[in-house]
């Protein structure tokens, strides 16, 4: 008993001995990664305009990083991007341009779910202010000189534009008479009585609330230090005065290092687009798109330029290669520039890349046109719209309700929320405001003009911009470039050699000629036939309409092929097998033009718009078959008598078959009827003598032996039909 005791005591005393080592050994153990709660990134707030297009790309590409691997491994706490305002100088100061700019960029992340911590260690003032309370929350020094503000020198008032701009960052975040205490002269805080006012907090304007207690001991000026920004509710927690303090607060792993955005802005890259969008266009943007990647670019600016029109589908496609280059290791930044000229499926390459630029007058969607000529595909422009802004991280009620705007045009919404400060601001069906009571209302988004009031949605760049936040907006291309400041002039991508060879091959003119070449070659061949060099060059020429089209597009239309070889044989068999018919040879002809018009296409119409655009492509064909008569009929009367080109044409003379010609220099009407004498077999063509002539001649479509005699049944400048004569008609 006693040892059973004595046992006790001592398990006993080895688990102290044992629970004390192993929280001494906790507490001269560091802190790992493994033992953090949140995750992120930390990042210097930029300090001019130029530099924000890099922070905007760096931070959403390793937040979305950081986001993946969170979930492959399981994690479940916040991830945060900390943004430290004072990096390189105590003094933090935008203009508010280059405010709005960065708060705009901001916003986005911390409506995407991440956590967005502004740093403040120094003196913000001017608009920097506007980005710092953009953050979801901040963290701040104690240490003297540690200021909020002032945003105007003394007396400084803001003008409506920065007003608003100022509401819609903080309106329900922080109070509105603080915000407004900057910006507003001789703005005095009162402690309003609770329940009262829009929003939720304790402070409003004594020109509200004239009985209401004023707040005292708040230091003088517009200058916040720590003890007045908390005690204002614009900072909680505990001061941070260093970044290492800020880690520690966040329950960041200690290790968590700050990121430079200036180390990934080389290697720009151009590709230009002009125009409608066709197959060939679409499929040279996806090699181009590749070349960028395999080239190690890393920022891919794409102009457009009257960029509209092709298929919806092919379009989407296309976006969607832009998204996918976009993620991974090999990930490459998208810029899209969009002229006032672009419409329709242009919408669809703005909205797949990271950023948006709009000149002054452009517009995403403009589908009206585009629906008229396809009214049938609004639900397919619709669906793949949605698809695309919800990868641009809008909700799927706002990203239904704008892809909806852009086919309907009875549709009106409005940004909106509901009162109280506590919902985001949305976009709303205007027909269900009523329905919902108390709103706070903000500008409309359709209509945004008076002419589209009973039209789909033209998405301006104004209100792409403000309130949507998806563009940004220059005067024009160049200012742009300056604006995003980049270190080096962005390359141009080059065209591949053969990418050059097909582009001219391609283009409509060479397109004419060739086709009037080859046609004419064909038609030379089919009456002098045996020549072969003809045969040749109209196969050249042919094969050239094939390869360079498929090349362009990167793919081959067998559709298109499989036409043009019916052609050709419906071609040989008017000419050996049933001659004289006509039918026949013409639809071949048809359809050797008809294929090689769809190769240009690119693809068999779908609509009635594409009909129509089939049919512009085919016109230059169709033209060019007369060309290819007139060359075919020159080519037969002159070229026997040029130097060298005589040596290409056979010409049989008398003596070449051991005969003599009888030279009476008859004319083609006297042919008609005539009995003559196969010199050669007929297959059914070959050369007969008529009338002391030696003639090219072809037969009915049977065989005739050469010796036996043979009657002329028609003759025409292109061809002389023969038939065997019987033994009736010998006798």
């Amino acid at each position: 008993m006693i040892l059973s005791k004595l046992m006790s005591e001592i398990v006993y005393l080895l688990r102290v001995f044992l629970q004390l080592g192993l929280n001494a050994l906790l507490v001269l153990i560091p802190q790992t990664s493994f033992g953090s709660e949140s995750r992120g990134l930390f990042f210097d707030a930029p300090t001019s305009l130029n530099q924000i297009e890099a922070f905007r790309n760096d931070t959403r590409i390793g937040l979305e990083n950081l986001r993946k691997n969170a979930r492959q491994e399981g994690f479940q706490g916040p991830l945060i991007l900390l943004v430290e305002f004072h990096g390189n100088n105590k003094d933090y100061n935008l203009e508010f341009e280059t405010a709005l700019a960065l708060s705009r960029t901001l916003e986005p992340l911390r409506n995407d779910g991440f956590r967005v911590v502004g740093l403040v260690t120094g003196q913000v003032r001017g608009h920097g202010v506007l980005p710092v309370l953009a953050c979801s929350e901040i963290l701040m020094s104690n240490q003297p000189g540690c200021l909020l503000g002032p945003v105007f020198p003394e007396n400084g008032a803001a003008d409506p534009t920065v007003l608003s701009e100022y509401k819609r960052s903080t309106l329900g975040r922080y109070s509105q008479a603080v915000v407004r205490r900057w910006l507003v002269p001789g703005l005095e805080l009162v402690e309003k009585p609770k329940g009262q006012g829009q929003d939720p907090f304790q402070f409003g304007e004594k020109k509200d609330y004239p009985a209401a207690k004023p707040i005292v001991g708040l230091a003088q000026g517009l200058a916040l230090p720590f003890p007045d920004a908390k005690r204002l509710g614009l900072v909680t927690g505990d001061p941070a005065n260093r970044p290492a303090d800020a880690v520690r607060i966040l329950d960041l792993p200690p290790q968590t290092s700050k990121e430079s955005s200036e180390k990934k802005m080389g290697k720009p890259v151009l590709i230009s687009v002009q125009g409608q969008l066709s197959g060939a266009k679409i499929a040279r943007l996806k090699r181009a798109l590749s070349r960028s990647r395999g080239a190690g670019k890393n920022l891919l600016i794409l102009k457009l330029e009257g960029v509209h029109g092709g298929t919806p589908a092919q379009v989407y496609s296309l976006a969607q290669e832009i998204i996918e280059s976009a993620r991974g290791a090999e990930a490459i930044r998208t810029l899209v520039w969009l002229d006032k000229d672009c419409t329709d499926t242009a919408t669809f390459l703005a909205l797949a890349c990271g950023q948006i630029w709009m000149q002054e007058g452009s517009s995403l969607g403009r589908f009206r046109e585009f629906l008229s000529q396809n009214p049938n595909s609004s639900g397919e422009i619709c669906d793949l719209t949605k698809s695309l802004l919800i990868e641009r991280k809008l909700s799927g009620n706002d990203a239904e309700l704008l892809s909806r705007a852009m086919v309907e045009s009875a549709l009106r919404l409005r940004w909106a929320r509901l009162s109280g400060g506590k919902s985001p601001w949305t976009v709303w069906d205007s027909a269900n405001l009523a329905a919902e009571g108390g709103m706070d209302l903000g500008p409309m988004i359709k209509p945004s003009t008076p002419e589209e009031e009973n039209r789909p949605m033209e998405m301006s760049a104004k209100i792409a911009m403000d309130p949507l936040g998806l563009a940004e907006n220059a005067m024009d291309f160049e200012e742009m470039i300056q604006r995003l400041g980049l270190p080096q002039a962005p390359e141009k991508l080059g065209t591949e050699w053969l990418d050059a060879v097909a582009d001219f091959l391609t283009q409509t003119s060479t397109q004419v000629i060739l086709v009037i070449l080859g046609m004419a070659c064909l038609m030379i061949e089919a009456m002098k036939p045996g020549l072969s060099l003809p045969g040749v060059m109209a196969s050249l020429c042919f094969i050239l309409i094939f390869w360079s089209n498929s090349h362009i597009q990167g793919q081959i239309d067998w559709l298109a092929i499989l036409i043009f070889l019916l052609g050709l044989i419906l071609v040989v068999v008017e000419v050996f097998l049933i001659p004289g018919v006509g039918v026949v040879g013409l639809s071949g002809v048809l359809m050797i033009l008809g294929g090689m018009a769809l190769v240009a296409y690119g693809h068999w119409p779908q609509s009635t718009g594409e009909w129509l655009g089939f049919g512009q492509v085919m016109l230059p064909f169709v033209g060019s078959l007369f060309g290819s008569i007139i060359l075919a009929g020159v080519a037969i009367q002159f070229l026997p008598r040029m130097p060298f080109f005589n040596n290409l044409v056979l010409i049989r003379k008398p003596e070449d078959l051991g005969e003599t010609t009888l030279g009476l220099g008859n004319s083609l009407s006297d042919l008609v009827g005539r009995i003559g004498v196969a010199q050669t077999d007929l297959r059914p063509s070959g050369t007969a003598l008529i009338l002391g002539d030696f003639l090219d001649v072809i037969s009915e479509g049977e065989f005739i032996s050469q010796g036996n005699r043979i009657e002329v049944l028609e003759a025409n400048p292109l061809k002389i039909i023969v038939r065997p004569v019987n033994e009736t008609q010998k006798q």
